[in-house]
C-alpha cells in the first residue's frame, strides 16, 4: 500500500508470492541429542534457507524454502526437551 500526502492510499498486489506459508511446529519429548542437533541446524541456517516439506505435500517438488524466525528449547525432565519453532516460507 502506498500512502499519499493528501490522505489517499493506493493498494495493489505486489508480486506473485503474496501469501507465504507460516508454520508453528512443536516437537515434544525429544532426546537431548536430537534437540541439540535441531538447534545446531537452525543456528547454521540463521537468516538463510531451510529446505522443508510440509505434510501432506501434493506438489511434484514438495520441498520448499523456509526461514526460521525463532526457536526455543525447553527442558521437560532430565532426559527430554520440547523444541518449538516458527517457520515462514521464503521465495529466493
Amino acid at each position: 500500500m502506498v500512502r499519499f500526502g493528501d490522505g489517499y492510499c493506493q493498494r495493489a498486489a505486489d508480486g506473485i508470492n503474496l501469501f507465504p506459508d507460516k508454520w508453528s511446529l512443536t516437537f515434544d519429548n525429544v532426546t537431548d541429542a536430537v534437540a541439540l542437533e535441531m538447534e545446531t541446524t537452525l543456528k547454521a541456517a540463521a537468516g538463510g534457507t531451510l529446505r522443508w516439506k510440509p505434510a501432506p505435500a501434493l506438489e511434484t517438488d514438495p520441498y520448499r524454502n523456509f526461514m526460521c524466525l525463532e526457536w526455543k528449547r525447553t527442558r521437560n525432565n532430565y532426559d527430554s526437551q520440547t523444541v518449538t519453532l516458527e517457520l515462514e516460507e521464503i521465495f529466493d
